[in-house]
């Protein structure tokens, strides 16, 4: 998992890559905006083969720490009611090909990367493929909008991840009882992001953060190549014949989805040249057009 937080050069694209450079069957592109607009959480949310549980990206762009902080390899984020910290589910699978069980020498392995007991991990484990014997587990991480820190808690759990509405707590999702996808949380637990300690069951968790679903990255779809215009401060960002402009300069190739309040950040579709054959030709990127962060207001 990356866990290095980055903050790029003007002009500069990141893009999201799964575990050993790969990702999954079909793809979409989601997104929230923080509430005063500073802020943007992108996700690239990949699966496999019927709709099985596959890796995931996400990245935090904020005007206010000039910083983006990007984490691969998890199953689900979610930022903190204030957006000073994201919770996310760190994320492991393990497959075994034809086998009709997981061998016991496998899940000490897994037992062993997590730091956790055999029969920790043996607990934690939750289907991830109708086809061959594989399994998934989750847990438990943050990572700060301020410094990039990115912290893993001793929590397995995670297969979905909500906030308390005071941000006190974070709402872990235990894995699913079915190999899918969007398959929900089979019960949820209350967790101190702070030190990692599970305080009680969350006898509901909190409601899905409202995203914004964006295109379909597959082999078979192209981008929307209508124009967009997206206000910004001071004009706007333009995408039009393949080109992205913010207030009339050229930032760089694709096609625009959603920019921060003053234009620092912006996401597009855009041709992916390193797609290999079976690959989807387009990705999300994250322009960084330059700006330097603002300081609060006194």
């Amino acid at each position: 998992m990356n866990q290095t937080p980055t903050t790029f050069k003007k002009g500069e694209r990141v893009r999201y890559i799964g575990e050993n450079d790969h990702h999954g069957m079909t793809g979409t592109v989601r997104w929230l905006r923080s509430p005063d607009g500073t802020a943007l959480l992108f996700v690239e949310d990949w699966n496999s083969t019927e709709n099985e549980p596959f890796y995931d990206g996400f990245l935090l762009a904020s005007e206010t720490t000039g910083r983006i902080v990007q984490v691969d390899s998890v199953w689900d984020v979610a930022p903190s009611p204030d957006w000073s910290r994201v919770g996310f589910r760190e994320a492991f699978r393990v497959m075994v090909g034809e086998s009709d069980r997981i061998p016991d020498d496998t899940i000490a392995a897994v037992a062993r990367r997590l730091g956790v007991s055999l029969e920790a991990a043996r607990a934690a484990q939750f289907p991830a493929s109708g086809m061959v014997a594989a399994a998934g587990f989750s847990r438990l991480g943050t990572a700060d909008a301020a410094t990039g820190t990115v912290r893993t808690l001793p929590v397995l759990a995670g297969w979905r991840v909500r906030w308390s509405d005071d941000g006190t707590r974070i709402h872990a999702g235990r894995g699913p009882v079915m190999a899918d996808d969007d398959a929900p949380a089979s019960g949820w637990l209350a967790v101190d992001p702070g030190t990692g300690e599970i305080v009680g069951p969350a006898d509901s968790a909190s409601a899905e953060p409202a995203w914004i679903t964006g295109p379909t990255l597959d082999i078979s779809v192209a981008p929307d190549t209508n124009r967009v215009e997206i206000p910004v401060e001071g004009g706007s960002v333009e995408s039009v014949g393949g080109m992205i402009r913010l207030r009339g300069r050229e930032i760089g190739g694709g096609y625009a989805l959603a920019a921060t309040g003053r234009g620092c950040y912006i996401a597009a579709q855009a041709f992916d040249s390193a797609a290999g054959e079976y690959d989807a030709r387009y990705r999300l990127v994250v322009y960084d057009t330059g700006c330097r962060p603002e300081p609060p207001a006194p």
